[in-house]
C-alpha cells in the first residue's frame, strides 16, 4: 500500500493505493479521487448532520462497583508504532479524545 495525500500539510487527506496498480491506473484513480472528493469524510467536523449520539460512544458504568485495573497488553515494538500512529490520526481528526483516569 501507497500512502498518498490529497491535502496539505494542515488538513490532509490520505488516501492508500494498491502497489499491484499500474501507473496509468494509479493517475487515474487519483484524478478521480480528486474530481469526487467533496464526497468523501476526512474528519468529524466534516458531517455537520451527524447526531454526536451515533459517533459517540457512552460507557454504562454502575457507580456500586468497584473498578478493576487490567494487566497491560504488550506488543512487539512494530506493531506498538503502528498503532501509536492509527491513535494519533483518531486524535488528531477529533474523531476521538483522550480521557484521563484515576489509577
Amino acid at each position: 500500500m501507497t500512502q498518498i495525500n490529497l491535502g496539505d500539510k494542515a488538513n490532509p487527506k490520505p488516501i492508500f493505493i494498491s502497489e499491484s496498480m499500474s501507473p496509468s491506473e494509479i493517475e487515474g484513480l487519483i484524478q478521480l479521487i480528486r474530481e469526487y472528493i467533496y464526497v468523501f469524510v476526512w474528519n468529524f467536523k466534516d458531517m455537520p448532520r451527524l447526531e454526536h449520539q451515533i459517533a459517540m460512544r457512552i460507557l454504562n458504568i454502575n457507580l456500586n462497583t468497584r473498578p478493576v485495573k487490567q494487566q497491560q497488553r504488550r506488543f512487539h515494538f512494530e506493531i506498538m508504532e503502528v498503532i501509536e500512529l492509527e491513535v494519533k490520526k483518531f486524535i488528531d481528526s477529533d474523531f476521538v479524545r483522550e480521557e484521563q483516569h484515576s489509577d
